[in-house]
């Protein structure tokens, strides 16, 4: 796979991809005159052929369509939390107060507003053999250990003396002073007012109070709660007394979609995930 690329005047430089070697081999050489320029381009036609042919004689898999949000629920997203869109929050590593932008915005608004089911659980000894990957270990509950969601033949798991229904997936730790999702947290048994889902998505009726109430005792110091961090990466990351929450949602689309059909995308506007 070599590809002729101009460089300086009078030069041409030839690149070798990467197919099987590095991209550090590069080659350099003079250009070649009439004769030589007219065999190259000779042999790269060839070489065109050759390929057609046989990307025509491979099989194409039909590609999943690619669904997305349409531009009245991103106004909908927006105007609807607008004062907290318009709040600053301090960035640690800019070391000094930004705008919102997507890393607060889908652990902020779309996590608890596509939640259909929650549960809170505190960690005992009894617990820690089982926070392992199924993967690693036909006792473990965790579908991998970067993947923390319940996975078991029966459709609970006894965790921190809780029957946790298999399928929730471990989110973060609750614990006072947490930076995430506090303003969810403040509204405590009512939280569930932020979850935009319904029954047809499998959203869970029960009240909050009953099946995940907000332990009394929570580590940490302040008045806030929240979590302490947008998510917990790995099953090693869980230790003995943590307060986890495990939770079950749906993908923003399928909500906002209603009964409605999902709509291909026909049209896609890059976009910058900094604070501009």
């Amino acid at each position: 796979c070599f590809e002729v690329l101009p460089a300086k005047w009078g030069k041409h430089r030839r690149i070798f991809d990467g197919c099987q070697d590095s991209w550090s081999q590069l080659l350099e050489q003079e250009a070649p005159d009439e004769a030589r320029r007219s065999s190259l381009a000779g042999e790269q036609n060839a070489e065109a052929g050759r390929r057609a042919s046989l990307t025509s004689r491979m099989p194409v898999p039909d590609a999943p369509p690619f669904f997305g949000l349409r531009l009245g629920d991103l106004h909908e997203l927006v105007h609807s939390n607008w004062d907290w869109f318009q709040e600053s929050r301090w960035n640690k590593f800019a070391n000094r107060n930004v705008r919102k932008t997507m890393y607060d915005v889908c652990p902020e608004l779309i996590i608890p507003a596509t939640t259909c089911q929650e549960r809170i659980v505190t960690l005992r000894k009894e617990d820690m053999g089982k926070l392992r990957s199924r993967l690693q270990d036909p006792e473990g509950i965790f579908v991998s250990d970067s993947d923390l969601t319940l996975h078991s033949q029966t459709s609970t798991v006894r965790l921190g003396g809780v029957d946790v229904p298999t399928g929730l997936t471990v989110h973060g730790k609750l614990r006072r002073g947490g930076a995430i999702r506090r303003r969810y947290w403040a509204l405590g048994a009512a939280r569930s007012e932020q979850w935009r889902t319904l029954e047809c998505h499998g959203r869970e009726i029960s009240p909050l109070e009953a099946v995940a109430p907000i332990p009394s005792d929570l580590p940490g110091e302040g008045d806030a709660i929240g979590e302490a961090s947008d998510r917990v990466w790995t099953a090693g990351d869980l230790q003995e007394g943590d307060t986890i929450v495990l939770r079950r949602g749906i993908k923003y689309i399928d909500m906002v979609a209603g009964e409605g059909p999902n709509l291909p995308i026909d049209s896609f506007a890059s976009h910058f995930w900094g604070e501009e």
